[in-house]
């Protein structure tokens, strides 16, 4: 199968949310980067609950606890790929 170079960026629109939307995504040592999450990855679902918008994802981030492993489906170089994700307490802003 062919995968296009990281440095040609995709023009397919593909429903979630950005990373880079959610501002505290990819902090250092954060869940996100300890699972590779990378700014410009898509999140479409957690755990198969389609995340269209920033307030999906802090919804459905909100029923599960510290401590817990979800199952990110991210849209990556166009591509699906999951990712699990170790949910921490959020650090004091």
């Amino acid at each position: 199968m062919y995968k296009k170079p990281s440095s040609v960026r995709s023009t397919v629109s593909v429903p979630g949310v950005s990373v880079i939307e959610f501002a505290s995504a990819v902090m250092p040592d954060s869940p996100a980067e300890k699972s590779g999450l990378l700014k410009g990855d898509v999140i479409v679902k957690i755990n198969d609950q389609d995340v269209g918008t920033v307030e999906d994802l802090q919804r459905v981030i909100r029923t599960k606890k510290i401590g817990e492993e979800v199952t990110i489906l991210i849209f990556r170089e166009d591509e699906y790929e999951s990712v699990k994700v170790k949910l921490e307490e959020r650090p004091a802003q």
